[in-house]
């Protein structure tokens, strides 16, 4: 019998929310290949939100991020699926298993269709009407046609299925396997090159390095006004460590060449870790050799840097050869070229797609928050060594206000992600650690949020929710705990569920003396209670807001008495 099922850690397969079985499937994928990433980290990444996971193509990415390339998608319109599509289904998973790579399917599955366990494996408890799911696939066994499923949102979380039931539950979906492509070395730098046509850089990005357009001649690139001060920030705590702003030439280069330099200087100035490059394209260039424009506005910049180290060119074979005939001596370059590398003299890296083309080489199309967009890479340079090449020193740790906050707080346990995260706003930073997540904000400064809170936290969309952002560190009071934060606070009480005291209502409470008071502990959320007004349950009564801001304050003994809204300003 031929059965070969991966290696995994069959603790991390439970999904910690509802709707996150995208990323805790990708988890149980990277973590059979040794690598560790949390379900926070990847949530994040994958862009997955309440409502799931929208398409394996959301995945594929953020899977060839970390091992360095290899992974496609392949969707399943079919229903039932073709013959043909059922032959290269099982073909990807035995061929991507023998690789060791698992694979991540996105399955539908009817209350008919339930998911059946065979070769003695216990059926998942599958229930609620069609369920919409990701799972990873893990093994195979080629004498029983069945296939090792670790399945992140049903208990017993892993049993073998057969083929031709898993066949029929893809469709119409699609799943992700692994192409046998050559995985770059970890010493290779990637990083993607953007503008106004992508979305707004934030912290998802998971890359050292970023490349952000200025402008094209005179023409101001719309997104550089939010790109470059997040990029500026992320410079300053870690999250970055080089930074790429091109602009791309045109005839008129002295005033192409100020309008970036007007453009950089209008938002925090030239970075101390920021090269400048220039883009050298024939499109909508006159033809020729444009060598006496290029090498005036790479003397321009030079000067605005200080240093000619740090200002390169970007340019395909072509464009090379023909408008940049007499270079400046040392220039380093960006080559161009979509399913080859065009080795051109000085090249510190390769653009290898657009996004689009390109897609053979088994390497990254995108990063998240992008999507598709120009990638290259730095091939045999690790990040310093890049930054080095674009003549840039390397970056001076800055103190790290959360290590700080770890060291102080052995309660938290042992870190789990690598680094930092950016938030999404650009300018918190969160780290997942074993009994808590610590934020910190330049206003707020660094607080750990225990798990209890903190997934209370999560159904409000975290920081970018009405809470914002923790402004205390938790309190733990004689039978329960409580965290204050921007919008409002959190408690709960030992043995029951946490909730939210906000707003009007919150501030009666807090008048009235906390749990202390005459209402004791909140045991609900706020709700609708008709009319414009809302409610919250306490645990010896409830307070009720109207739009006439005026509290009526019901005690569960009885009696029943009102109060102005403390939180109107007279």
């Amino acid at each position: 019998m031929t059965q070969k099922v991966l290696d995994y850690d069959h603790n991390v397969v439970p999904q910690e929310t509802y709707w996150d079985c995208g990323p805790a499937s990708t988890q149980v994928v990277l973590n059979s290949r040794g690598i560790i990433a949390s379900e926070q980290d990847l949530i994040r990444q994958i862009g997955t939100t309440e409502d799931g996971t929208g398409d394996v193509d959301w995945i594929v990415g953020v899977l060839n991020q970390y091992v360095g390339g290899g992974y496609e998608t392949n969707h399943m319109p079919n229903d039932p699926p073709e013959q043909d599509e059922k032959d290269a289904l099982w073909n990807a998973i035995v061929d991507s298993i023998d690789e060791g790579f698992g694979m991540v399917a996105n399955i539908v599955a009817p209350p008919s269709n339930y998911p059946r366990g065979v070769l003695g494996s216990e059926s998942p408890a599958y229930a609620g009407g069609t369920v919409y799911h990701y799972i990873a696939l893990m093994g195979y066994d080629s004498d029983a046609h069945a296939i090792w499923v670790a399945d992140s949102g049903f208990r017993p979380y892993g049993y073998w299925i057969d083929f031709e039931q898993l066949a029929t539950l893809i469709p119409p979906k699609g799943y992700i396997y692994h192409t046998g492509g050559t995985q770059h070395p970890m010493a290779d730098t990637f990083f993607a090159d953007v503008s106004e046509f992508q979305t707004y850089y934030d912290g998802s990005y998971p890359d050292p390095v970023l490349s952000i357009r200025s402008n094209d001649g005179t023409y101001r690139d719309h997104k550089f006004d939010t790109n470059y001060p997040r990029m500026r920030a992320d410079l300053d705590s870690g999250k970055l460590k080089y930074g790429i702003v091109y602009a791309y030439w045109r005839p008129n280069w002295e005033d192409t060449a100020n309008t970036m330099i007007d453009m950089i200087n209008s938002y925090g100035g030239l970075h101390p870790r920021v090269a400048l490059m220039i883009d050298v394209e024939s499109g909508g260039n006159p033809g020729g050799n444009q060598s006496g424009g290029i090498n005036a506005m790479y003397d321009k910049l030079a000067q605005f840097a200080g240093n000619p180290a740090r200002v390169f060119g970007y340019a395909n074979s072509g464009d090379f050869f023909s408008m940049w005939q007499n270079r400046p001596s040392g220039l380093r370059v960006i080559g161009a070229g979509y399913g080859s590398n065009p080795n051109l003299p000085g090249q510190i890296a390769h653009q290898y797609t657009d996004g689009t083309f390109g897609a053979d080489q088994g390497l990254p199309m995108g990063r998240p928050p992008f999507g598709n967009c120009d990638m290259n890479v730095a091939d045999g340079l690790d990040p310093d060594q890049f930054g080095q090449a674009l003549g840039l020193a390397p970056a001076s740790p800055p103190p790290n206000i959360i290590n700080q906050f770890a060291d102080a707080s052995p309660w938290i346990g042992k870190r789990i992600t690598n680094g930092e995260n950016v938030c999404p706003d650009g300018i918190g930073r969160w780290v997942e650690f074993e009994n808590a997540h610590v934020y910190w904000t330049p206003t707020t400064g660094a607080h750990g949020i225990p798990r209890n809170i903190f997934d209370k936290w999560a159904t409000q969309k975290w920081e970018t929710g009405p809470l914002g952002y923790p402004t205390d560190n938790v309190a733990n009071l004689p039978d329960g705990n409580c965290q204050a934060f921007q919008g409002g606070a959190i408690y709960q009480r030992n043995g029951q569920q946490a909730v939210i005291v906000h707003g009007a209502i919150g501030n009666t409470w807090i008048h009235q003396g906390f749990e202390k008071g005459p209402m004791g502990w909140p045991t609900s959320d706020e709700y609708d209670f008709g009319n414009g007004s809302v409610a919250q349950n306490f645990e010896h009564g409830t307070l009720v807001w109207n739009p006439n801001s005026v509290i009526t304050i019901t005690y569960q003994g009885g009696g029943t008495t009102t109060v102005p809204d403390v939180s109107v300003k007279k």
